[in-house]
């Protein structure tokens, strides 16, 4: 992607896609495309915002599979989440 507002605006609209249509072969209508959409553009680019170009360790931990894999372990977690009570829905 040329820039950062490019990346985030591609992810958001994959992530948010791929979310909308399997919320829509389940037959939910919920917000969960709207809030994955915006974790895909906030974290999109979270390893820039964390160890920016002028930073002189740019590019090591935020930027490597580990941290990917990490961050993909948490959204997978936090999509398994089930809240327990009805005001927490």
């Amino acid at each position: 992607m040329p820039n950062a507002a490019a990346h985030r605006f591609g992810a958001a609209l994959v992530v948010g896609g791929i979310s909308a249509y399997t919320e829509q072969q389940k037959s939910e209508n919920t917000a969960k495309p709207l809030m994955h959409a915006t974790a895909a553009a906030v974290c999109g680019t979270l390893p820039d915002i964390l160890e920016p170009t002028f930073h002189p360790n740019h590019c090591q931990f935020f930027h490597s599979f580990g941290f990917a894999r990490l961050l993909a372990y948490g959204m997978y977690k936090l999509h398994q989440w089930q809240p327990q009570d009805e005001a927490d829905k």
